[in-house]
């Protein structure tokens, strides 16, 4: 939603809601939790409301109602939870580095040195074989 007068300057993560309030160049967005909630094309609105019912009410000054945008988005993952690093299947030359899910930011800089090392042809600091993307 646009800030608001009063709108918090910096990241505050409500831990109880599991909510994250961030400010973002103007705006603010309240952050829910992950769902495995299949394909469906729009975000759902119980859990959109909770999300932004929870956000709201822990503001020193709460955001005027009916300026929210409601939005989710897909996360990358894997059936077993694993990131899937290694090369593509049946295609030449491909480097696959995605299915992070939740942790593609802390998890980066282990998947970029392999990345790394597989595209210079160097063996590898960690074993990937359990990231193999053709493992399912």
């Amino acid at each position: 939603m646009p800030a608001w007068e009063g709108a918090p300057l910096l990241p505050v993560v409500l831990s109880d809601a599991r909510v994250i309030v961030l400010p973002l160049d103007g705006r603010v967005r309240f952050a829910g939790t992950l769902e495995l909630g299949g394909f469906r094309r729009e975000a759902d609105p119980v859990r959109s409301r909770a999300v932004a019912t929870a956000g709201a009410s822990a503001m020193r000054e709460p955001p005027p109602d009916g300026r929210a945008e409601h939005w989710f988005g897909f996360r990358p993952l894997m059936p077993d939870d694993l990131p899937a690093i290694g090369w593509a299947p049946n295609v030449e030359g491909v480097l696959v580095a995605a299915g992070h899910g939740m942790l593609g930011f802390t998890q980066s800089p282990a998947t970029g040195k392999l990345v790394a090392e597989l595209a210079a042809g160097r063996p590898t600091s960690l074993p990937v074989e359990p990231f193999r993307p053709d493992r399912f």
